[in-house]
């Protein structure tokens, strides 16, 4: 009887034994997904924040006494201002008009319009070029480039 008593409580040692083995592996498991989820989670909460881009707008024709601030309502006049006053990310939409300047984007933005014919970029300075873009990821959509000099070097 002593034997059998000895024998079951090995049995019951090495189930034990076994099983915090076990436990150890599944809490090791489990500890490692709430790490990833914890990640995940900390990850999207970035990628939210700084996802917020911003709509700036641009009108030739805005000249009232209030300051311009780029809502549609106060546009900034030229599409250099937007432009400057951007940041990554942001979307500048210019409404239709002929905007005689030179541009240099130097951040990574979106310059839009909704008419091609009648929305112009042009210049006659021959010392700068019409667009010069320094940044990545620039876009720039259905607008009409004129350049009315004389050089090639543009």
């Amino acid at each position: 009887m002593a034997n059998l008593m000895e024998k079951y409580k090995m049995d019951v040692y090495m189930f034990l034994y076994k099983l915090d083995g076990r436990m150890e592996c599944i809490m090791s498991t489990f500890r490692k997904y709430v790490i990833l989820i914890f990640l995940i989670f900390g990850m999207l909460s970035l990628f939210c924040l700084s996802a917020t881009a911003e709509t700036l707008w641009v009108d030739d024709d805005y000249h009232y006494p209030e300051e311009s601030d780029g809502t549609l309502s106060k546009p900034y006049v030229t599409i250099q201002s937007a432009i400057d006053a951007a940041n990554n990310g942001d979307v500048i939409k210019i409404l239709p008009g002929t905007y005689n300047e030179d541009i240099v984007i130097d951040k990574s933005v979106s310059l839009r319009t909704d008419s091609v014919e009648e929305t112009i970029i042009t210049s006659h300075n021959k010392i700068a070029y019409l667009v010069n873009i320094q940044a990545n990821d620039v876009s720039i959509e259905r607008f009409t480039l004129l350049d009315e000099t004389n050089t090639s070097h543009r």
